[in-house]
C-alpha cells in the first residue's frame, strides 16, 4: 500500500521561484512561497511548522 503524501506535495513541487500559494487547512491560513536555498540561507527562513500549538 502506497503511504500517503504530504498534502500538496504535488502543487508545492510545481511552484516557480517566487511564486505564492495560500493553503486552507482546519481553519487555518498559510502562505507558501519558494524561495531559493541561497534565500533561505541568508534570511535563516524557510521553515513551516504546521499544527502547532499557539
Amino acid at each position: 500500500m502506497e503511504q500517503p503524501k504530504f498534502p500538496f506535495e504535488k502543487d508545492l513541487l510545481e511552484m516557480d521561484i517566487g511564486e505564492e500559494m495560500v493553503l486552507f487547512l482546519k481553519g487555518r491560513i498559510f502562505l507558501v512561497r519558494r524561495e531559493t536555498e541561497d534565500v533561505v540561507e541568508t534570511t535563516n527562513k524557510g521553515m513551516c511548522f504546521v499544527g502547532t500549538q499557539q
